[in-house]
């Protein structure tokens, strides 16, 4: 009867790896689909960056809403708007508002915003139809991910979520 030698997993493991090192190269993110990551990746940046609006509306600190509702509502100034897109350089004072567009980077001074539905335009100014509370209507700056997070791990294999995921860190290679 023939016998022949048996080696070990362990054994069989690290022969494979060295003699089938798999070779880093530096690609564009655009074209790494399928393939494997050699290194972990870090987030350099807080997602999104900063605080934004979720609706169209008023930005306001929402101190100054309280009480408001329908037939008795809060009387704001309206102190300017943000363009979508735009860096929000006004900074908000008590007892004002400013128009944000969904999307729109909420000013400095401001801590939620208010539908347009629970308003009502009268002139320069609006009238609070409803209170709010903190963080109404707000999407954070970094809540979906934080500076030094780590986002995707070494020896993950690169699918289209994480392509989107380094684009949007600025990751181009």
């Amino acid at each position: 009867m023939k016998f022949f030698n048996v080696t070990s997993l362990e054994r069989s493991l690290e022969i494979i790896d060295e003699n089938f090192k798999l070779k880093e190269e530096k690609i564009d993110t655009e074209d790494s689909l399928g393939r494997i990551l050699c290194e972990d990746i870090f987030s350099d940046l807080d997602l999104p960056s900063y605080n934004r609006s979720t609706v169209d509306g008023y930005a306001i600190d929402v101190s100054d809403s309280f009480g408001a509702r329908e037939n008795s509502g809060t009387l704001l100034k309206i102190a300017g708007s943000v363009d979508i897109g735009k860096v929000a350089k006004q900074i908000l004072s008590k007892g004002e508002a400013i128009y944000i567009p969904t999307g729109g980077m909420v000013p400095q001074g401001a801590n939620g915003v208010v539908m347009i539905e629970d308003t009502d335009l009268l002139g320069d100014d609006i009238l609070i139809n409803k209170g709010i509370s903190e963080n109404s209507n707000l999407i954070l700056a970094g809540s979906e991910v934080k500076k030094g997070e780590l986002v995707i791990k070494k020896g993950t294999k690169i699918s289209y979520s994480h392509i989107a995921m380094l684009s949007a860190l600025g990751v181009s290679t």
